[in-house]
């Protein structure tokens, strides 16, 4: 019966959190339809990737990034609702962040009332999604929260309840989700990387040498089957080399290796550096961040294993999100899954003010209409802010396609049937998703990996005519323009975009 009740509540809590999450997005990410075009350039790459996909090109083999391919596959998926929009994109978001807000809820009632908890989601929503760290939503970050999330509940489970006590299905899942944030995007797995580490450390605490290397087994099969799917997968499509090469070989050794070679000391200091930005960029979620770093390590009310547990992950989350010694605005979003522990603090320090003031908390009391009024109260004025704090709302919102560049070349480049283009030499800004077109060239756009071969080939896509049309962020030089002739020029415009973009189209096709 207490299940059942409890159940019963989870499913609430996770209607609830669907409902926000599709109303906070709705202002704040530009996938939502309220937009009409997420620009930012890491949404299309891997949106216009995954419509390729569905058009039968290996990721890695015949199209070049160095995302991790769960990321790919997922907008593939997503491509399946549209390929015009990015509303299958605004689905899976609301999901993954429904999902995030659920786990939070889950991880602050192990230390607070069920009413705080449901106080803090909207609270946190608006927190999140209007950081600039969110980005125009859609990061790999994003959806990787849940995945994290949810192994860092079920380790403080096991801290609070189960007397550092673990089960296999717990391992496996852990493991399991280190491997699909690992072939998701690799430089986020540092809190999955320290929770795993935890794990086995309770296990060594419990059964000594022997009992850490078998739970440490057990996460390792967690690993494999997150992994065994993408072998099989890029065998069976002559891929597996191109993969292995791009994801992990490119990343690791030329994207991450593009600067100068930094000493130990230098490389701490880009870290604290990239650190430093990100704190001062998002203050909204980072200072209550800080506040709770604080009152951890201050606070009797965690065990030392729960302090080093959230110490740990952080650590680790730092080192390999900000490894590269870079700083982009929405790396730092890796870090929302420490944002429950706010809501914890928060919970902690009301209970001793009650405590102070002579009053007995007792067992946790059913919520009273009044209760669930201020609730509704809190959601809503959350609600209302996002388009007020939101930077994404004055560069988009409830705009007309015809206010971007991207759906005035789309008009001239659909007056062709099955027309086939080229972003060429930079990143891709949405063309691809405004023509409705997907990429039938390897190196479909210019991404940041100091890669020879990258601008070669793009130049020679363009000496050889391999694409009805070419944007391009500045005129064509004379030796690659032979076969293309200008049909529209869209003039920079502050605030949208900085500068020129050209549209050639081959000149064979090109009406006198």
């Amino acid at each position: 019966m207490v299940e059942t009740a409890k159940t019963k509540r989870l499913w609430g809590v996770f209607s609830f959190a669907l409902l926000l999450s599709a109303l906070v997005l709705f202002f704040c990410s530009k996938c939502s339809p309220a937009y009409p075009l997420n620009d930012w350039p890491d949404a299309n790459v891997f949106f216009s990737a995954g419509k390729a996909m569905l058009q039968g090109k290996v990721i890695y083999r015949d199209l070049y990034d160095h995302k991790g391919p769960l990321l790919f596959f997922l907008h593939a998926l997503c491509a399946l609702v549209s390929t015009k929009s990015f509303i299958g994109v605004y689905f899976l978001e609301i999901l993954t962040n429904a999902l995030f807000l659920l786990i939070a809820y889950r991880l602050i009632t192990l230390y607070a009332d069920h009413r705080l908890a449901l106080c803090a989601l909207p609270v946190m929503a608006v927190m999140l999604y209007t950081s600039i760290s969110f980005q125009m939503g859609d990061s790999a970050e994003e959806l990787t929260l849940p995945m994290v999330l949810w192994p860092l509940y079920q380790l403080f489970v096991s801290l609070r309840t189960r007397e550092g006590r673990t089960t296999r299905s717990q391992l496996m899942v852990a493991g399991f989700l280190l491997g699909c944030v690992f072939w998701l995007k690799f430089t986020l797995v540092g809190l999955p990387a320290g929770i795993c580490l935890m794990l086995a450390w309770l296990g060594w605490k419990r059964s000594g040498l022997k009992g850490a290397a078998i739970d440490i087994g057990w996460m390792f099969l967690g690993f494999v089957l997150s992994t065994l799917p993408w072998i099989l997968y890029f065998v069976a499509v002559d891929g597996l080399l191109p993969f292995l090469k791009v994801y992990l070989y490119d990343n690791l050794f030329l994207y991450a290796g593009d600067k100068e070679a930094l000493t130990l000391t230098a490389q701490l200091k880009a870290i604290i550096k990239s650190v430093l930005f990100w704190l001062r960029d998002n203050p909204g979620y980072t200072l209550p961040l800080l506040i709770s770093a604080v009152w951890l390590s201050l606070s009797k009310r965690f065990s030392w294993t729960e302090k080093i547990a959230w110490a740990l992950g952080a650590f680790l989350n730092m080192i390999t999100v900000f490894f590269g010694g870079r700083y982009y605005l929405y790396y730092g979003f890796a870090f929302a899954a420490f944002l429950p522990l706010f809501f914890i603090v928060l919970g902690q320090w009301l209970e001793s003010r009650e405590a102070a003031a002579g009053h007995d908390a007792g067992p946790a009391k059913k919520s009273s209409p009044k209760a669930w009024a201020g609730i509704a109260a809190l959601t809503a004025l959350c609600i209302a802010l996002c388009p007020l704090l939101s930077p994404n709302i004055q560069k988009g919102f409830l705009w007309e396609r015809d206010q971007l560049m991207q759906y005035r070349f789309a008009k001239i480049i659909n007056q062709r049937e099955n027309p086939t283009m080229l972003n060429y030499e930079f990143l891709d800004w949405g063309f691809y998703t405004a023509a409705n077109v997907a990429p039938h060239l390897k190196y479909y756009h210019l991404p940041n990996m100091p890669l020879d071969e990258l601008r070669s080939e793009q130049d020679r896509y363009v000496r050889e005519g391999l694409s009805d049309f070419v944007v391009t962020r500045r005129p064509l030089r004379e030796d690659l323009a032979g076969m293309y002739t200008l049909v529209d020029t869209c003039p920079a415009s502050e605030g949208l975009w900085f500068t020129d973009v050209y549209l050639y189209q081959l000149t064979s096709q090109v009406t006198p």
